[in-house]
């Protein structure tokens, strides 16, 4: 590691007889902390993705016209827009998970350097060696697809209006 973050704040000897089970308690709650932020990045994950879905899925039920106006045209850009935003918001949030993560896990290696066993630390590196590929970067162009298909939609519903401001 290129950088510490002055991990151990004190010595065994100041901090007395409890060092190193307190030591091991807090290193599993660490591991512990660092599994819930992966859980709720999951959470989150489900949550825009059905949120999407289903605003996707309501652009197509929204009728073509009511008392004469055009609700594709009125309608179909609050979808994307609001679309749109959730995704941006989605994909901030994915990245943010990910760089707690990452920190989480650093401490997480550097606590291992004080304990006989450096599993994690291992992991890691067997997991890099086989081309892993990092789950924030796939995870981050699922809301990039939704864009797309937000500005998909849009086009399909606004083809004709697109096309006369060219024309």
């Amino acid at each position: 590691m290129t950088e510490s973050a002055n991990l151990l704040a004190v010595t065994e000897a100041q901090y007395g007889d409890q060092y190193r089970s307190d030591f091991m308690t807090m290193f599993r709650d660490f591991v512990t902390s660092a599994n819930q932020i992966s859980d709720r990045r999951h959470q989150a994950n489900t949550f825009f993705s059905s949120i999407n879905t289903v605003l996707l899925m309501a652009t197509g039920l929204i009728p073509e016209e009511v008392a004469g106006v055009s609700m594709h045209e009125s309608l179909n850009w609050q979808f994307v827009v609001a679309g749109g935003l959730l995704c941006w918001i989605w994909r901030k949030m994915i990245i943010a998970y990910g760089d707690l993560n990452s920190a989480k896990w650093k401490v997480i290696n550097e606590i291992e350097q004080h304990l006989p066993l450096a599993a994690y630390g291992a992991e890691w590196k067997y997991f890099k060696a086989a081309d892993g590929l990092e789950l924030t970067n796939v995870e981050s162009r699922v809301p990039l697809l939704f864009m797309g298909a937000y500005a998909a939609v849009f086009l399909m519903y606004n083809w004709k209006f697109i096309w006369s401001l060219i024309a």
